[in-house]
């Protein structure tokens, strides 16, 4: 559901717009977006301008924290490369079953969504591009023929039989294990052809708008380790090879792995840091530009500043969180009470996941600031237990809301 097109005026209104699910699109980012210190959207940018005429395009790891702003900050550079590249941005999540990936699914989605935005913008593609089109993705029908049982289920698609069998894919993936299944075994035999349309598709969307495509692809940091292993460190060549610009958001606990070292050369790697929480302006301003600041005391948003560790996401839900229990009380203001039993209840969710061996860990993490490239610390990072910061070199901490469990 899209954000108010103002501030929550109302504790009512005040739960929609800290929902802490929604990424800002495009249209929302004059109202809601706040300016960062050390974003790397702007380098970015310019890295990708730059290399606008390579043979080989550029490939670019975005890591962070989940919820600490990746899809707002992909967002904005969309908004910023519009006129410049024919942008895909979409989420797999809308999509894929993001517990049951693989790196064939994730190919397979770019295909999908270069031929969505195709149709959505009315780029007429070229006769000879359909027909190979038609013949390098013939897996398509071949797949769609055998889910059906020859019964190939109806599209509005004008294209051939086999882009009708790409489109077909895109509401079933998510949902039908057996179609995922049956997609796998045919389309890794014929990678190489899924490849090729997905170039020849490329070039000629570069022909007939003028602009070069930049793959925008979120949700990837979002997915089990072990599926990120696979996908990134397995299959490096596969996601790295078609010939446009991507970015693939990273896992920050993969970024901390001795093995990430075999991959680096194949991405370019960009990290998007948390908010810094001792400017405490900067942040408290995610809060403040999507509610009324009568709504919430001043001891409860410095609350807030602080148990959210500098994640968006993280204020954005203890917020909500604290919202509820203001509207339960009859209130119209969040107070500190309030903020308190929301991050209660947040700790309670660890005090369920932790063992007490990753206890004993975050107590070193704690009095050291520091990680080992270890599983067992990858795993704390990926859960966000343990939080990493930059000021002007890495640095780590607890998770202000779990902190509390280590008393």
């Amino acid at each position: 559901m899209a954000l108010l097109n103002r501030k929550a005026q109302t504790l009512k209104e005040a739960m929609r717009n800290l929902d802490p699910v929604h990424s800002l699109e495009v249209d929302e980012l004059d109202r809601y977006f706040v300016e960062r210190e050390q974003s790397p959207i702007s380098e970015m940018a310019i890295f990708l301008e730059d290399t606008i005429d390579q043979t080989d395009p550029q490939k670019i790891l975005f890591t962070g924290h989940r919820g600490n702003g990746k899809s707002t900050e992909l967002a904005k550079l969309e908004k910023h490369l519009h006129d410049k590249f024919f942008v895909v941005r979409y989420a797999l999540r809308n999509i894929l079953d993001l517990y049951d990936i693989s790196y064939v699914d994730v190919l397979l989605s770019i295909a999908i969504q270069m031929m969505e935005k195709v149709q959505a913008e009315s780029v007429k593609l070229g006769k000879p591009t359909e027909e190979l089109l038609e013949l390098r993705w013939s897996f398509a029908r071949e797949i769609e023929q055998e889910i059906e049982q020859g019964n190939a289920q109806q599209n509005d698609v004008s294209l051939g039989t086999s882009l009708m069998g790409i489109f077909s894919f895109k509401n079933r993936l998510s949902n039908e294990t057996s179609t995922r299944q049956v997609m796998r075994e045919r389309v890794t035999p014929n990678i190489n052809n899924l490849f090729e349309g997905i170039d020849v598709l490329a070039q000629d969307i570069k022909q007939k708008t003028g602009k070069p495509l930049l793959c925008i692809i979120e949700d990837l940091d979002k997915i089990d380790i072990s599926k990120a292993e696979e996908i990134f460190y397995k299959h490096t060549k596969s996601i790295s090879d078609p010939k446009l610009a991507i970015i693939y958001t990273f896992p920050v606990a993969l970024h901390h792995s001795n093995e990430f070292t075999n991959i680096a050369h194949s991405f370019n790697v960009r990290t998007l840091p948390n908010f810094k929480t001792t400017n405490r302006e900067r942040i408290a301003n995610v809060l403040l530009q999507r509610l009324e600041a009568r709504l919430v005391s001043e001891d409860a948003l410095n609350l807030l500043v602080d148990l959210s560790g500098g994640i968006p996401r993280n204020m954005l839900r203890l917020a909500q969180s604290a919202c509820t229990k203001a509207r339960v009380a009859a209130t119209t203001q969040i107070i500190a009470e309030h903020v308190q039993g929301a991050s209660i209840k947040e700790r309670n969710e660890f005090n369920r996941m932790l063992t007490l061996a990753q206890r004993e860990l975050l107590k070193k993490v704690r009095d050291t600031k520091a990680v080992d490239q270890t599983e067992e610390y990858r795993d704390l990072l990926h859960n966000l237990s343990i939080l990493e910061y930059e000021n002007g070199s890495s640095w780590y901490d607890v998770n202000p809301v779990v902190r509390g469990l280590l008393e």
